[in-house]
């Protein structure tokens, strides 16, 4: 009889795995969200295919259930592996790593309960995951041991293979258990289960053990068939539906319950309310809400859930509250309410693209990018709409139409699937190519903006008369690099532009408001004749004060800003000295300037008491590089110290 059990296999290279993970450390920063988001992206791509070769509809099931600690196979064997590995690294590391630490005490603690908290992501209708034994190019295989590689079709979306470790990032146990049911080559339906637990590396009976172990058969550490011997409440199991699979996050972090049901539908109706209203998903979350194309805008708009999503915060860097107004104006968008306008054209590079435009007063100016109907930015940054002004308000929704064209756009997002980044495509001609891509796409969004919501100027003024408060750089100042990332930049002394500025008329301003007519005038009160004397005329005269540097602003002139990449810029400017100067940045808002930190300048780490060396003769460059993307207007503030 083949035996069942943990399996962490000999490490003969005696190698150490920490309690820190790559894959898990990616959605950390808000991984009950981001494991929703990339769950229901997983089932998207497994769909089960109509005769058509069209996806078929797919049932998501959410929920949080309470076990016995007992039910879990092999607990008492999983609870030793995990003392080993604290043990161990207590021994091997005896001045200790507060991270890991706290990794073993929370693991310890879950297992000390007499119920443990288990989350479970089911879904129906898809094709599950497929399994042969001793072949690794299957589904089963790749999602529990495969490395960097994904376990999806080409085309599919999240081709980086570490989406699957979301799971691990809201277990405390870091343990999770698979069930699938599948059809084989022959047609049949086959149900296999198996588990999978990450901790640290450990000295275990005969040798140097791997952090990482599997439950299910020893020999081979194979899955087993899922029958009565496995625990109800791990098997996947579908009324109307043969094929699908679930997931069994044990050890769910209890910090994660409050608004759980809130957070995950917002999340899920914020990127996938496409294919919700398309009638190819459906999602059922807990016993509260039901997310599909009947339900999904009575859900959004009801008072009770608007009140509830109020109380929730922050997701990620955005408030819920927005979140949610921004899925409202995408959505109705995306049904085409309330005039929205339709465009339908090839763009090059990408082929047949869809662009959706509304214009109503208080809208947020945002443009939504769809991927194979999937929500991935509403934050690009691409040639003609970085800086979005002079426009009526609204919202617009784009989707690239074309297989190949989303193919091109899907090998260029990053590894949590919200941005498209060319650069991250390995190959020079992959990458030009999709720079190319992306840039085209930007161009024809922002013409048929101006088609659709252009502000119409209320006056207009000859740039000429308006000369003495602008100024260019040269064109031989530029380099390729400029020339290629600062195609929007217009010369606005160039014979050929003809560009004319929109001039509002300014309101004087009374600097001292008047009484009216009927008001009596104000009687300014005179000084007092008699005023207290000073109780210590004599005081004691201060102790000479220690000199402080004094900061003098400088005045910058004519400054320029050039993006070099979404997270690199070069500033050139000139100034009226010629000494090291002080410098800050603030970030341009609409009504207070925040003060940024670059990482670096001129190559350099970037420290408060950063001097550059400037000079009245010529003008000069600095060229910063920033931790994330800077999508806003930098203003220079600098300081010569004396």
């Amino acid at each position: 009889m083949n035996q069942i059990g943990w399996k962490h296999s000999i490490d003969e290279t005696g190698s150490f795995d920490g309690s820190s993970d790559a894959g898990i450390a990616t959605f950390a920063g808000d991984p009950v969200t981001n494991f929703a988001r990339e769950g229901v992206q997983n089932s998207l791509d497994a769909a089960n295919k109509l005769d058509d070769g069209s996806k078929d509809k797919v049932i998501v099931e959410l929920n949080i259930n309470n076990v016995d600690k007992n039910s879990i196979p092999n607990v008492k064997e999983l609870e030793s592996n995990i003392q080993t590995a604290y043990r161990c690294f207590n021994e091997w590391f005896p001045d200790g790593d507060k991270k890991t630490v706290k990794f073993y005490k929370k693991l310890l603690n879950t297992l000390s309960k007499s119920e443990i908290l288990v989350f479970q992501f089911k879904d129906s209708n898809t094709c599950g995951m497929d399994y042969v034994s001793n072949v690794k190019d299957n589904r089963l295989y790749k999602f529990l041991k495969g490395k960097g590689i994904s376990g999806k079709d080409a085309g599919s979306g999240g081709s980086f293979g570490i989406g699957k470790t979301a799971s691990f990032a809201v277990s405390d146990l870091r343990t999770v258990f698979v069930s699938t049911a599948f059809n084989d080559c022959k047609n049949n339906i086959n149900r296999l289960t198996q588990g999978k637990c990450q901790i640290t590396s450990f000295e275990g009976g005969d040798g140097h053990r791997s952090g990482t172990g599997y439950w299910g058969l020893l020999e081979g550490c194979e899955p087993i068939n899922t029958d009565s011997s496995i625990p109800k409440w791990m098997q996947f199991q579908s009324k109307n539906y043969d094929t699908g699979t679930m997931l069994s996050i044990v050890g769910f972090n209890n910090e994660y319950l409050d608004l759980w049901e809130e957070k995950m539908s917002l999340v899920i109706a914020a990127n996938y309310f496409a294919p919700i209203m398309k009638g190819k998903l459906e999602v059922i979350i807990g016993e509260k809400y039901i997310l599909n194309n009947k339900s999904l805008q009575e859900i959004l708009k009801h008072e009770l859930y608007i009140k509830k999503i109020e109380k929730i915060g922050f997701l990620g860097n955005t408030h819920a509250s927005q979140v949610l107004n921004h899925t409202e104006d995408y959505l109705s968008t995306y049904l085409d309410e309330n005039d929205v306008i339709t465009y339908e054209e090839v763009v090059s590079g990408v082929g047949k693209c869809s662009l959706k435009v509304r214009v109503s007063e208080g809208l947020s100016n945002k443009i939504c990018f769809l991927r194979d109907g999937i929500k991935i930015t509403d934050e690009l940054r691409a040639q003609g709409i970085t800086r979005l002004v002079g426009f009526k308000d609204f919202v617009a929704v784009f989707e690239c139409l074309d297989q190949n064209g989303n193919e091109l756009l899907r090998s260029t997002e990053n590894p949590s699937h919200n941005n498209f980044e060319p650069s991250r495509i390995e190959s020079a001609t992959g990458r030009f190519k999709a720079e190319k891509a992306i840039a085209a796409i930007g161009s024809w969004i922002r013409e048929k903006l101006k088609d659709s919501c252009r502000e119409e100027a209320s006056k207009v003024r000859d740039i000429e008369a308006l000369m003495e408060f602008f100024s260019f750089e040269g064109e031989d100042d530029k380099s390729e690099e400029e020339q290629k990332n600062n195609s929007e930049e217009i010369n606005p002394f160039s014979p050929n532009e003809g560009v004319e500025f929109p001039v509002e008329p300014i309101k004087p301003v009374d600097p001292k408001p008047r009484p009216g007519p009927d008001e009596p005038v104000p009687i300014p009160t005179p000084p007092n004749p008699n005023p207290e004397p000073d109780p210590n005329p004599n005081p004691e005269p201060d102790p000479k004060p220690v000199p402080t540097p004094v900061k003098r602003s400088v005045e910058i002139l004519n400054p320029r800003q050039v993006a070099l990449n979404s997270h690199k810029i070069r500033l050139i400017f000139s100034a009226r000295v010629d000494s090291e100067i002080n410098l800050s940045f603030y970030a341009s808002g609409e009504d207070i300037d925040e003060r940024v930190f670059p990482n670096r300048i001129n190559g350099e780490k970037f420290t408060k008491k950063f001097k550059v060396k400037a000079s009245s003769e010529k003008r000069n460059k600095i060229e910063l590089e920033f931790n994330k993307e800077t999508n806003y207007t930098l203003i220079l503030k600098a300081y010569e110290i004396s």
